[in-house]
């Protein structure tokens, strides 16, 4: 009898003890809840008045220098969706004034910088990362490199505003540096942002053509054109600068995956489908990576089983392949405007 009595009393106090660190662990759920709250709402309370800060100063017009300034300086106080936001408004001031520094480096005082950054590029060669732009790290190269102080200021003023150079057809053109964007605001940004400048560097480090040629390998071609497709899949909602600027580059990508010519070394001498091209053409028929490029080549390859040999015209007669061609990338332009409409 005392043993179930003891038994009793032991269980009573072990419930005791059971409910006593119950409610102990409630109140301390419910206090770090109250303090989870309050800390939310103190962070949204920071980030509103970081915004309206940024917002205001930003009307002020200080200039795209003192606005890169502003978003380096804060932008790791922001939260995602504000520094996205910061970087947006960067972005679009650097469109918007990129004209007016191009009409910089062609005043005739200035004229003599092409020639300049020419030979600098040649003299150093193997120094640079990349033989057709300044961007990035290469910007701070050139500028310890070069010993004419005129092009020096103005180089410094170009660089400070987030702008890099670019070379076409023999002349260097002032093209926002994503790369150097990626740089300084990667870590803070949406992946949604992120790609966006990472499909743009890459673009602008390695461009898809020159003039009209083809300036990369089929493979990466695919890549490229496959990439930002899937962007335009995974950001139906993006605003319409970057589905015009993704755009491009999809656009560019299918106007060679749709027609391989000769001068692009897609096409042999006896004009039929070289084995670099064939082999990303045959890869994109199997794995069907995304509906443009698939649909694109799947047309072509259609038309080039119907030629005779699979020959794609000849040395003095290519007009039937340059429409079958057109016809075949105007038909994808469609597909894109129906697909990725621009919002």
């Amino acid at each position: 009898m005392k043993f179930y009595l003891k038994l009793i009393v032991v269980i009573a106090v072990l419930i005791l003890v059971t409910g006593c660190t119950q409610a102990s662990v409630d109140e301390k759920e419910e206090t770090k809840i109250i303090e989870d709250v309050i800390n939310q709402e103190e962070a949204t309370e920071a980030q509103i008045e970081l915004r309206e800060s940024f917002l205001d100063y930003v009307k002020s017009s200080p200039g795209l220098v003192n606005v890169r300034a502003y978003v380096l300086e804060h932008i790791m106080e922001a939260d995602t969706e504000l520094a996205d936001d910061m970087v947006y408004e960067l972005i679009a001031h650097a469109k918007f004034d990129v004209y007016e520094e191009i009409d910089v480096v062609f005043l005739e005082e200035n004229i003599g910088l092409h020639n300049y950054l020419y030979n600098i590029e040649k003299q150093h060669e193997g120094e640079f990362e990349l033989t057709t732009a300044f961007i990035g790290s290469d910007k701070t190269l050139l500028l310890e490199i070069s010993e004419n102080e005129a092009y020096n200021i103005l180089l410094s003023d170009l660089f400070g505003q987030g702008y890099g150079l670019i070379l076409s057809e023999g002349a260097y053109y002032p093209t926002i540096d994503y790369n150097t964007m990626l740089t300084d605001y990667g870590v803070y940004i949406s992946p949604m942002l992120y790609e966006y400048l990472s499909i743009l560097s890459d673009d602008l480090a390695k461009p898809t053509l020159t003039g009209d040629y083809l300036a990369i390998s089929p493979d990466e071609l695919m890549n490229r054109a496959v990439r930002a497709e899937q962007f335009l899949i995974d950001y139906p909602d993006m605003i319409k600068q970057f589905r015009q600027d993704i755009g491009q580059v999809l656009v560019a990508c299918i106007w060679k995956l749709s027609g391989p010519t000769p001068f692009d070394g897609m096409l042999t001498e006896r004009y039929k489908l070289s084995k670099d091209i064939s082999k990303v053409y045959k890869t994109i028929l199997k794995d069907e990576p995304s509906p443009i490029v698939t649909s694109t080549v799947k047309e072509l390859m259609t038309w080039v089983d119907e030629q005779e040999g699979q020959v794609l015209g000849s040395e003095n007669d290519l007009n039937a392949t340059f429409e079958k061609y057109n016809e075949i990338f105007s038909s994808a332009l469609e597909q894109m405007d129906e697909l990725y409409p621009m919002k």
